[in-house]
């Protein structure tokens, strides 16, 4: 118990790092040039590391519910396919009602669409987790670390080729699926990295340790290569690859060292632990916040206030969702008390 306690709350400092830097990317770019920075270059780089976060959850929802198939798949029916369809609705609709903007144009390509994400701009990192979650129990029947080793590198080799190599033909229907940015080729590396890390936990955290300080430095390095080097090559460098799990060894280490900062410690873990939810909601709290704030607001002297208050509001509005769900769960007896204490568990919103 312990064990997994330690591994969730390195999952809960990932997603909580990741979260912040998405923010911070999209809260900057609603200032002005001189607040805005080449930070936003980085935002693949932060959407493939919820993927590695959401690889490594999904190993520890097949450790919390073992062989017990339906388990799993209502457990993620709940916290992702329900809030996907949810959220992609809502967003719609502010899109077409309130900005009066039609996304989809034709019924031909609103369900592909639809079921990749298009719905809004940061929906198709939920869409290619619901790829992943379709096939993880095909990968559940690997089950020696050599096996996952080559799977690692397959899993690389493919997704390198789709990501920089491969140009779909839009005139069919499979070139149209293919070419999608949510299609799960192009990020297959990255949740099957982070599943592998989690069926290495042992080794990772040996790793981290003996890393520790260097974390801060190779953090730093790395983020600065990625910004220079988005900048120089764009989308098609072949160092996206090789970074991120660099990025990801680099935080792993800066934890060790965080974690004995207690209150810095508790409050990265809750953030850590609505990190999906944030992910959800932000977008719709950024566009709120850009409407009703008055324009004074939005100087570079308030950056870190509005950060903040996006921050705040997106975890309170996700955790008034979660304790209100939970509550009405408890009503409905023991299957909902599973659920429940699946929440408690595993839950990063």
């Amino acid at each position: 118990m312990q064990k997994a306690n330690q591994e969730m709350k390195m999952i809960f400092f990932l997603s909580a790092i990741t979260c912040i830097g998405i923010l911070l990317i999209h809260v900057s770019s609603l200032f002005s040039e001189t607040v805005t920075t080449p930070l936003v270059t980085a935002d693949l780089p932060g959407v493939a590391m919820f993927a590695v976060i959401g690889g490594m959850l999904f190993v520890m929802l097949e450790r919390s519910v073992g062989s017990d198939r339906k388990r799993f798949y209502r457990s993620g029916f709940v916290k992702i396919v329900l809030p996907f369809i949810g959220i992609s609705i809502l967003y719609l609709a502010i899109t077409k009602i309130v900005m009066e903007i039609s996304i989809f144009t034709g019924w031909k390509t609103h369900v592909l669409d639809f079921a990749m994400g298009n719905s809004y701009f940061h929906l198709y990192l939920v869409a290619a987790a619901l790829q992943f979650y379709l096939i993880f129990p095909l990968l559940q029947l690997i089950r020696s670390k050599m096996s996952w080793s080559i799977l690692l590198v397959i899993s690389f080799v493919v997704n390198a080729y789709f990501l920089f190599v491969h140009s779909p033909d839009t005139a069919t229907v499979i070139g149209q699926i293919l070419g999608q940015k949510a299609i799960l080729v192009k990020w297959i590396f990255f949740f099957v990295f982070g599943a592998f890390l989690a069926h290495h936990s042992e080794l990772v955290q040996c790793i981290a340790k003996k890393l520790n300080w260097t974390g801060f430095a190779s953090f730093i390095g790395i983020i600065g290569f990625i910004i220079y080097d988005r900048q120089a090559m764009g989308t098609s460098s072949w160092t996206f690859m090789l970074s991120i799990p660099i990025l990801t060894i680099s935080l792993l280490a800066m934890y060790e060292s965080i974690k004995k900062v207690i209150l810095l410690d508790l409050f990265l873990e809750a953030i850590g632990r609505n990190t999906f939810g944030v992910y959800l909601i932000y977008p719709l709290v950024l566009f709120v916040f850009s409407t009703v704030l008055p324009e004074e607001m939005w100087s570079k002297g308030y950056f870190v206030l509005v950060f903040a208050l996006v921050l705040g509001t997106s975890v309170f509005i996700n955790k008034a969702m979660s304790l209100s769900t939970v509550k009405e769960a408890n009503k409905n007896g023991s299957v909902s008390h599973s659920y429940t204490m699946k929440t408690k568990e595993l839950s990063v919103n």
